[in-house]
Order: C-alpha cells, then sequence, then structure tokens
C-alpha cells in the first residue's frame, strides 16, 4: 500500500455546499430515496443569507459545486447564492449539477449571466422504461428538448453525467446516440453509489463490478467515432487499488444547513460534530478536535463506508 495521507498537508481544491435536499425525482441510487423510504430523512434549503455567512469563512479553491442531495433549481435563492459566490472572486469556477426538469431555459441563463461558469445536466437514459428505473419521475421527451434547447441557446459550457449501474449499462449506447442528435455535449460516464453500503448494509448488487466496468469501457469503444457531437469520458475509477482518495483531504462538503461533512459521499454532519461553517472557518474547523481526529484516522485506514462510493475500486 501507498505511504498514507499525512493530515497537515491539505490542500482544498474544490469546495462542494449543498444547496438544497429537495428534489422532484427518486433516483434508484440516491440517498435521499433510500432514508425517505425510512422516514429518515428531512429536506431543508440554503437561505441566501446563510449562504453568505459559509461563503465569509470558505478559502479560496478552485471550484465551487452548489449541489448535494437535491435538485439546485428548486432553491428559489440559487440565482443569488450564485452571484454572492462570484462576487467574491474565491473561486475559478462555480458549477452544480441539475436534472434539467424543474426551470425554464431563462432560468438558466439568469444562472449563467449571475456567475455560472458551467453547467451539468444528469442524464442516465432517454430511454423511458429504463428512465422510470434509474431515475424515477424523469419524462425523458420533456428532458429531450431541454437538452436540446440549452445546447443551443446557454451561454456557458454544458455537460452531460450519466451515472451508470447494471440498470441501465446496455442502454448507454442508445443514450449517447440520442445525446449526439441533441446537441454537442461532452458526457461523464461515472459509477452508481451503493448507497446500501452507505447505510451499513449488504451491496445493493445493482453497482458496476469489474466485468461490468470492463463491458461499459468496450461499449465506449465501440462507439468512437460513431458520436461526431459527442466527447465521452470514462471518469471511474478515480484511485489506483491501494491509495486512500484524497477527497476528505481536498473536497470537503458543507450540507443545506450549513454543517461540515468529509466528502462528497460522507455527507453526514455527525462524522464532524457539526461544525457550523457559518459561524467558523473552513480552515479552522477542519483542524478542531473531532475532524482532525477523523482525517487522521482516515489517513491510517478508510471507514467501510467508503466501499459504497461511486470512486471507489470495489472487490466485487
Amino acid at each position: 500500500m501507498s505511504a498514507p495521507w499525512v493530515w497537515g498537508e491539505v490542500s482544498v481544491d474544490t469546495v462542494q455546499v449543498e444547496t438544497t435536499r429537495e428534489c422532484n425525482l427518486k433516483c434508484k441510487g440516491c440517498l435521499r430515496t433510500v432514508r425517505n423510504r425510512s422516514g429518515n430523512w428531512t429536506n431543508s434549503r440554503m437561505r441566501a443569507d446563510l449562504f453568505a455567512l459559509v461563503l465569509s469563512n470558505l478559502p479560496p479553491c478552485r471550484i465551487l459545486i452548489l449541489n448535494g442531495t437535491g435538485e439546485p433549481m428548486l432553491n428559489p435563492d440559487i440565482a443569488s447564492i450564485v452571484g454572492l459566490a462570484r462576487a467574491s472572486g474565491k473561486f475559478e469556477a462555480i458549477t452544480f449539477n441539475s436534472n434539467g426538469l424543474t426551470a425554464d431555459i431563462a432560468a438558466y441563463e439568469a444562472l449563467a449571466q449571475a456567475g455560472l461558469s458551467f453547467l451539468s445536466i444528469s442524464v442516465d437514459s432517454l430511454t423511458q422504461a429504463v428512465a422510470d428505473v434509474v431515475r424515477r419521475g424523469t419524462k425523458v421527451e420533456k428532458l429531450a428538448v431541454r437538452l436540446k434547447e440549452l445546447s443551443a441557446t446557454l451561454s456557458i459550457p454544458l455537460t452531460v453525467t450519466t451515472v451508470v449501474s447494471q440498470d441501465n449499462l446496455l442502454d448507454v449506447p442508445e443514450t449517447l446516440a440520442r445525446l449526439n442528435d441533441l446537441g454537442r455535449f461532452t458526457v461523464y460516464l461515472t459509477d452508481l453509489s451503493d448507497v446500501e453500503l452507505l447505510e451499513g448494509r449488504a451491496a445493493s448488487g445493482q453497482v458496476l463490478d469489474r466485468q461490468g466496468r470492463m463491458l461499459l469501457t468496450s461499449l465506449v469503444e465501440k462507439s468512437r467515432g460513431q458520436f461526431p457531437h459527442l466527447d465521452v469520458i470514462l471518469t471511474q475509477p478515480t484511485q489506483r487499488e491501494g491509495e486512500r482518495c484524497p477527497a476528505p483531504f481536498r473536497h470537503p462538503f458543507i450540507d443545506a444547513e450549513g454543517f461540515l461533512a468529509p466528502c462528497c459521499t460522507l455527507t453526514d454532519a455527525h462524522y464532524y460534530g457539526r461544525i457550523s461553517i457559518a459561524q467558523t472557518p473552513l480552515v479552522e474547523a477542519l483542524k478542531m478536535p473531532m475532524p482532525d481526529r477523523w482525517l487522521a484516522d482516515y489517513a491510517k485506514a478508510e471507514p467501510a463506508a467508503c466501499q459504497g462510493c461511486q470512486h471507489a475500486i470495489r472487490s466485487a
């Protein structure tokens, strides 16, 4: 195994701020969906005034991501939040991921004018029967129209993120074919997170194993040249076997109530003792006893929940 990370040698590259925990969809691999089924979920959203306090305590960094478990466009303050972030001058880029179904083109363009650097749209399938399984609530024809309009008119770069699981693996070529007909996109193909493992339960069996990843790679390679309007990027895995994921050191997460959590997968504030970044500068918060201890332990061995992360190399 490679040498573990040494706490103290931390350089925050990306900060993720969850602007809402509300969503209009029920995605199969989403923590919100799973916890809603057990009654263990509370919707909340970050107001612009709370974000301003959080923002004042963030260090300058490369990227600010303004989404978590919810749909940012459901937050009526999202344009104000983007504007505050841009006016701060702290970030090279500001972005978020949207499902593209809750706002019109004018609302997205308003965000571009407020200072959003680029927009990502989630598209796990453009086949209704498949979308009904993986992203329940998606209206694929409405999404297709929205993608075509955004591609043609949005004044900032537009990307597509496709989460691949056993449920939509064989549908990937069809999704790419339809996207190619709708506009020009960079498409990021990423793994499903195993929410069951994140919750401490048995694996769901829906995530890609090594064989599934090999098949996905083969499908993408066979499609090269067929889709001239697409730049298709396989994003997984992001770490080599035996290495510790750097996300808790470089990519901290702040939830919709302003509390600090380790990363975009381990998003529960209890890990760090519910430290408010509205009240404490991020750099100071990471040096407080609970985060410092958690990160030191993580540098030695990752928690079991990490095996549910979409970025992990799984043994399956």
